[in-house]
């Protein structure tokens, strides 16, 4: 069916992916990524938030928060 076709093709991408990135990531990759993040899902208007619903992103999201605000003072 379509919908068991669209899983399979989801869970190639996923594990595509994994052995495309190199875990721990990089200082620089880790700051990338929140960047990119907040640039395709951080509010165009308001203050500093994200609009995602995705539990993953919200905790790299934090993390990402943390660890650059700890950067940035130190």
């Amino acid at each position: 069916s379509q919908k068991e076709r669209r899983k399979r093709e989801i869970e190639e991408i996923i594990q595509k992916a994994e052995k495309e990135i190199n875990l721990p990531l990089s200082i620089e990759s880790f700051r990338l990524f929140g960047v990119a993040l907040y640039w395709a899902e951080g509010s165009k208007t308001r203050g500093f938030e994200i609009t995602n619903s995705d539990p993953g992103l919200i905790l790299f999201f934090v993390k990402w928060v943390v660890v650059t605000t700890i950067i940035i003072l130190f």
